[in-house]
């Protein structure tokens, strides 16, 4: 009987370490499996062959833009918002110091579309290294900050209608990279994103003291005349 006891617990034992051997490695599986899928969710990184080719189409679609005739002329309440977005509270007294809006126009335009065509080809984990390589290719070009900041936007909120997360990366580049007067025309361009990009709130004045009592004529208080005793 004791040699019968002896092989059961060898028995159980041998079951016992069956079953940890087989749980470690689901865990491990498991754990393989959550790796890539953390991996898969990472932003890819562009390849200096494709950092390239992202810069020449920007350069492209530049240029084509800037060949464009316009009509100094021609003004809409659309471009009265396009050339102030830089600016707080636009109005329609500065319009005029627009560099032109029909050239401003079509750079928004066209920063708009290419990012919108780079995303489609490069995937959109790559939404935040492609706006990386338009703002510098943009900015080196001296494309005005207006037309990046809301052809941006406007590509963002292309996107996000298929892919919310690839606008966030664009808006999330520009809150890193961007400068005030472009992010602000982001956040005009698509409102929705505009937390992302914005700065944060200014912080108020500290409170003033309390207000004191009423000021008014000063108070007299009665004089009590001595009575004789």
């Amino acid at each position: 009987m004791r040699g019968l006891g002896q092989s059961l617990i060898c028995i159980r034992g041998k079951l016992f370490s069956l079953i940890l051997a087989t749980a470690m490695l689901s865990i491990g599986f498991v754990a393989t499996t959550f790796d890539k899928a953390m991996a898969q969710a990472q932003p890819v990184i562009l390849t200096p062959a494709q950092v390239a080719d992202i810069q020449a189409q920007v350069t492209a679609a530049i240029n084509a833009a800037n060949m464009q005739q316009f009509n100094t002329m021609v003004l809409d309440p659309a471009a009265v918002q396009l050339c102030n977005c830089t600016r707080p509270t636009p109005d329609q007294v500065t319009t005029m110091q627009c560099d032109n809006p029909g050239r401003l126009a079509a750079l928004t335009q066209a920063i708009a579309t290419v990012t919108v065509n780079l995303i489609n080809i490069y995937g959109p984990q790559a939404a935040g290294d492609i706006t990386s390589v338009i703002l510098a290719t943009a900015t080196a070009a001296g494309v005005p900050p207006a037309a990046i900041g809301t052809g941006l936007g406007r590509a963002a909120a292309q996107i996000a209608i298929s892919n919310n997360a690839a606008a966030i990366l664009i808006a999330q580049d520009l809150a890193a990279e961007g400068t005030a007067d472009i992010d602000n025309c982001f956040a005009l361009a698509d409102p929705v994103l505009a937390a992302v990009v914005s700065e944060p709130p200014v912080v108020g004045a500290p409170p003033t003291a309390p207000p004191g009592p009423p000021q008014g004529p000063p108070i007299i208080n009665p004089v009590l005349a001595n009575t004789p005793s």
